[in-house]
């Protein structure tokens, strides 16, 4: 049974969707989709889809797929390494769906920053690409990777090639913003909400709104997605418990609008 958990539509209508099938066998697909909505075999193997196979037979998410100016696919995930814990990656497919040996080692980069990395959305921004990761285990993180357009990550960066913010139980949403900044909308373990700037240019990350509600104070808060409105403000959207945990049923969808 798959599992879409992101789509990209290409400029000549041609929809790519990251997958991941479930229950016995957890790999990630990218799959091709023509104008019908009907696989087109012509990408991957023939059948319309390419399984990309991280770590062999290991577990995996496709978590974020975008679509290049030039016809290829850039996907992000996490996959199982040899101690069962999750690396993020990012793995680059040609326009026909075989993977592009030309990016990173063998088509892709994997990396581990010391506990469950799962790679979520990618930016570029000024000819360089930015990974949003999600960390847990023992710490829950925010992490944000720079890398080259080749698949190379740029070391110089952060802290080898890396930044993060702590204590935050997981990322939830990002977008990109004007002038190259970055805002992600973390659920945070108290169940409320914060909003996260990210310069690139300075490899900073700052918490610019805290630990706030979406519905009552004090109700528990599940962040969803976040978006930037035309005149600065940021719209958050997602669900407020009134009865957590006696009661989950009983959800109600709840939004908010903020300066940052």
């Amino acid at each position: 049974l798959p599992m879409v958990f992101s789509i990209d539509k290409a400029s000549d209508g041609y929809v790519f969707v990251g997958s991941v099938q479930y229950p016995s066998d957890r790999r990630c697909f990218i799959g091709k989709l023509k104008n019908d909505y009907t696989l087109d075999t012509t990408f991957g193997s023939s059948n319309g889809f390419t399984v990309i196979g991280i770590y062999g037979n290991g577990s995996e998410e496709c978590n974020y797929v975008k679509v290049l100016d030039d016809g290829k696919i850039l996907a992000s995930g996490g996959a199982t390494n040899n101690q069962a814990k999750y690396d993020s990656f990012v793995v680059r497919l040609n326009s026909d769906g075989t993977i592009d040996n030309s990016f990173g080692t063998s088509g892709s980069f994997e990396f581990d920053t010391g506990d469950n990395d799962r790679g979520r959305e990618l930016y570029e921004v000024d000819g360089n690409y930015y990974l949003i990761s999600r960390k847990e285990g023992n710490t829950a993180d925010i992490t944000v990777t720079k890398f080259s357009t080749g698949g190379v990550i740029d070391t110089s960066w952060g802290t080898s090639g890396h930044i993060s913010y702590g204590s935050k139980i997981s990322h939830r949403s990002s977008t990109l913003i004007q002038k190259g900044k970055i805002w992600i909308l973390a659920q945070n373990s108290s169940y409320t909400c914060s909003i996260f700037s990210v310069d690139p240019f300075n490899s900073n990350i700052t918490e610019v709104r805290a630990d706030f509600y979406l519905s009552n104070s004090g109700e528990t808060t599940y962040a969803k997605k976040l978006h930037l409105l035309d005149d600065g403000r940021v719209f958050v959207v997602g669900r407020a418990d009134p009865n957590y945990p006696s009661n989950k049923d009983l959800a109600n969808v709840a939004s908010g609008l903020f300066w940052p």
